[in-house]
């Protein structure tokens, strides 16, 4: 929240601070989200937390450190793996400050401090790991970065999270990848085509000896077509008459 007579300026000491100089007897308020910093005369007085404080100093300075968790994302990175592929990384890191004091006058820059803290860490990370293990552990690696940066609480901040969003891998690689995965595709549909088939020809193999123990099956198979069924022709086979037999008759 601004105040009147207070000018507030941003970015020179990081994304999440703050700065404005304050007149002797001005009343300045600190948001449930932040933490105030007085300076009188270049020297830290007090840390500030949420609520409405009057400043009875001269030549003050209050710098208002955002306590709330921001993403840091880190663009594309071009690594070399262990097994020498060339691959290129896209990551982004929860962060949330701790220390307001540490945030704001440890270093200059404490948003690209933590930025190149996290760069050195992951490439340090990536670099001994084969590309199947980085593909198979993706989603682990956040958690075993986190451990290995050092220097994030001199900065007076920790690191809640942090994500790989993206591998892309070089484009022979990905052909290669593609050809693989057509090959499996293809294998495993030659093999639900052999195996219906063989399914097939069980089920025939049995309907063949149910009809060679039980000739009357065919019979009774052929009614339930003829009932079931319809625009149907039937032949039936009559064994010839003689013409003695005919001659017989008459």
């Amino acid at each position: 929240m601004a105040v009147k007579g207070v000018t507030y300026t941003s970015g020179s000491y990081g994304s999440a601070v703050s700065v404005g100089s304050v007149r002797y007897g001005q009343t300045v308020i600190v948001n449930q989200w932040e933490k105030g910093i007085l300076f009188s005369n270049g020297k830290l007085v007090k840390v500030f937390d949420q609520g409405a404080y009057r400043i009875w100093r001269s030549r003050a300075k209050v710098f208002k450190t955002d306590t709330r968790v921001w993403v840091m994302t880190l663009p594309s990175q071009e690594i070399l793996t262990n097994d020498r592929i060339a691959i290129k990384i896209t990551a982004a890191a929860q962060v949330h400050v701790v220390d307001a004091v540490k945030y704001a006058t440890a270093v200059r820059f404490p948003d690209q401090a933590l930025y190149l803290l996290i760069q050195l860490a992951l490439r340090e990370f990536i670099v001994t790991m084969s590309l199947d293990e980085l593909l198979s552990s993706r989603v682990t690696i956040g958690s075993e970065l986190i451990s290995r940066i050092e220097g994030v609480d001199k900065l007076g901040v920790i690191i809640d999270n942090l994500d790989i969003k993206d591998i892309a891998l070089p484009g022979e690689l990905k052909k290669a990848q593609m050809a693989i995965f057509t090959a499996k595709a293809q294998g495993l549909a030659a093999l639900e085509r052999a195996r219906g088939e063989i399914s097939e020809l069980r089920a025939l193999s049995n309907a063949a000896r149910m009809v060679a123990e039980n000739p009357a099956l065919m019979q009774l198979r052929l009614i339930h077509h003829l009932e079931t069924s319809n625009d149907h022709t039937l032949v039936v086979n009559i064994p010839p008459i003689e013409s003695s037999q005919i001659s017989r008759q008459n």
